[in-house]
Parts: structure tokens; C-alpha cells; sequence
């Protein structure tokens, strides 16, 4: 049986971040989270030296903060962005080391591959929550008789 656990409810107006929307609330406790896991994103966290633990996580911090979520999903997209980003450049970092076995070169420069087209996913994905998606209008079929005139476009009167 699972531990219980003492939450809190409150209501989502009287919250008030202090550390900013990095990711995309107004709730700290949000916001913290979405960092803590961007930073375990981190590749080969466990084998880095400290310092280069914090210039990741400050540059990683500071791009969410330039995307400026402004909810929740979008903070949750733009952290998977990042980190996304992130495991692209390791997979190349990988493929083009010393003395790297053909095989394992090609698989790892798949995988950046699956990764990018991953992140073009969820870039569409956020610009269509933002309402910058793509609109398209099909005409599938129009007559126009002799003598007769059409308008394409907004028409006001």
C-alpha cells in the first residue's frame, strides 16, 4: 500500500510565483518540477562535473525562460523541447567520436534523425496551442454562371 501523502488544494487564483512562469505557472511547486526534470534530462548527468551540471541547467533554465510558456502545457512542451534538444546533440557527440564502429555511428545518427523530426513535432504542436498553426481553405467546387462575379477573400459590407 502507498504511503499517504499530505497535499495541499489551493485555489489557482490565490497562487503567485516567485521565481517567474518558467514553466508556464503560476505555482512554484509547477515550476520547480518542470525544472528539476529538465535537469535530470541532462545526458550522462551522473558523469559530469558539477560545473558543467550548473552551465547546463543555467542555459537550460534560460531558454525556457526566453520561450516564455504561457500555461502548463506549454511549459510541458517547451521543457520536452529542450531536453529533446539536448539528446540530439548527444547522439551526434556520440556518432562522431574516436574510433566509432560504423554501425553504432549510423545508429546513433538514426536516432538524432528520430529525435529532430520529434522536435518538429512538438514545435507544430505548440504553434498550433498558440494558435499559429498552418490554416488552409478548400474550394472543392464552384459555378460561376455567365454575367455572374465571386469574391475570394473577407468581405465586409
Amino acid at each position: 500500500m502507498p504511503a499517504s501523502t499530505n497535499l495541499v488544494i489551493r485555489e489557482t487564483p490565490a497562487l503567485e510565483s516567485k521565481i517567474g512562469s518558467v514553466g508556464g505557472s503560476r505555482s512554484d511547486v509547477w515550476n520547480d518540477a518542470v525544472l528539476d526534470s529538465l535537469q535530470m534530462a541532462i545526458p550522462n548527468l551522473e558523469r559530469l562535473p558539477q560545473e558543467v551540471i550548473e552551465r547546463k541547467s543555467q542555459a537550460m533554465l534560460d531558454a525556457l525562460m526566453s520561450l516564455k510558456p504561457g500555461d502548463e502545457i506549454e511549459g510541458m512542451v517547451m521543457a520536452q523541447m529542450i531536453a529533446i534538444q539536448e539528446a540530439i546533440m548527444e547522439c551526434f557527440r556520440r556518432a562522431w567520436g574516436d574510433k566509432q564502429h560504423p554501425r553504432l555511428q549510423q545508429d546513433y545518427l538514426n536516432q538524432a534523425g528520430k529525435l529532430s523530426r520529434t522536435y518538429t513535432r512538438l514545435l507544430d504542436a505548440l504553434n498550433k496551442h498558440r494558435g499559429k498553426g498552418q490554416q488552409k481553405m478548400i474550394v472543392e467546387h464552384v459555378n460561376i454562371r455567365a454575367g455572374g462575379q465571386a469574391v475570394a477573400g473577407n468581405v465586409e459590407r
